[in-house]
């Protein structure tokens, strides 16, 4: 599904009217650095087997919300047609989600890979707006809105009793996308996460980007409580704590040096409100759509428990 960028400027507000999630336990989806799927037409299975597991589990795990962290494709826009098959290869793959759920809330977020730098006149859209720009999710109750650059986008979903706010973060956000998101994430209380592609390295270390987020978004702001990334291969994890001296748990996971072999991992994580536990998990459905066969990956590093008391972190 192709959606022509239209550029709309509307404020920043939160929504009514969100498809709710009704239990107090419920899952969200983390998937990224897709690059691998798209750049072979012959691995191009895998990434549709992820979206196709989320379309299927959807009610089964209550599925609330599901987030890209970045490097949707390989290429950019280098190579015949601003390299559109690429861009196509992933868009059937988020076509399951709108077609078979769609009223599943999803992000995406702008990776190295996904910026256009080849072959467009200065202020014209980018493949990433033309595909994952606003037009693709205006209309849709979860949808907030985008940064001034378009980069930038957030959600609002309901989970239980309780409506979360997340917000995706691009590659290296201008000085306009860093206010627009300082207000956005100032002015609510709702628990909030915050996806990007690259915030931490595989030994923990924030990144440049990492680090102006933590400092500008998620260090002020006590209701901001997790923080996802991919980009560097590998995975880690820790706990900061915020200006409240509040716990935020940070975590970037990268599987794609599997994908050659014909793997595709990804991550869940396991939500409940009420016992106060947040549990990430990490399996692949295989690269068959139509025949999944769920493995998970049972050590410390992929499968690890936070507990976090959401009564008394967000009420009751």
């Amino acid at each position: 599904m192709f959606f022509k960028f239209i550029r709309m400027v509307a404020p920043v507000v939160l929504l009514a009217g969100i498809v709710p999630v009704q239990a107090e336990q419920f899952t969200i989806v983390m998937i990224g650095d897709t690059e691998d799927y798209t750049e072979e037409q012959q691995l191009n299975q895998g990434f549709l087997a992820l979206t196709q597991w989320t379309a299927d589990n959807a009610q089964k795990r209550n599925i609330a919300f599901l987030t890209h962290v970045g490097d949707i494709v390989q290429d950019e826009t280098h190579g015949p047609d601003r390299n559109l098959t690429q861009w196509e290869r992933a868009d059937r793959a988020f076509d399951i989600l709108d077609n078979q759920v769609p009223q599943l809330p999803y992000s995406v977020c702008q990776g190295n890979h996904d910026i256009e730098t080849q072959g467009r006149p200065e202020g014209t859209p980018t493949r990433f707006h033309e595909y994952y720009g606003k037009g693709r999710f205006s209309g849709r109750a979860w949808y907030g809105g985008d940064s001034p650059s378009g980069d930038c986008h957030y959600q609002v979903f309901r989970a239980g009793d309780r409506e979360y706010l997340h917000l995706n973060m691009s590659w290296n956000p201008n000085e306009a996308d860093w206010s627009w998101a300082k207000k956005l994430v100032g002015e609510t209380d709702k628990p909030t996460i915050i996806s990007t592609h690259y915030y931490m390295d595989e030994t923990a270390e924030r990144g440049v980007v990492g680090e102006a987020l933590f400092e500008r978004l998620v260090e002020p702001n006590p209701h901001v409580f997790l923080v996802l990334g991919g980009h560097v291969i590998g995975h880690a994890r820790k706990i900061s704590q915020n200006k409240a001296g509040l716990p935020v748990l940070e975590v970037m996971a990268n599987y794609e040096d599997r994908v050659n072999l014909g793997e595709n991992w990804f991550r869940i994580i396991e939500i409940d409100d009420e016992a106060g536990v947040v549990q990430f998990r990490t399996l692949t459905p295989g690269t068959d759509p139509a025949n999944p066969s769920e493995e998970f990956k049972r050590d410390d590093r992929n499968e690890f428990r936070w507990d976090l008391d959401f009564q008394e972190r967000f009420g009751s």
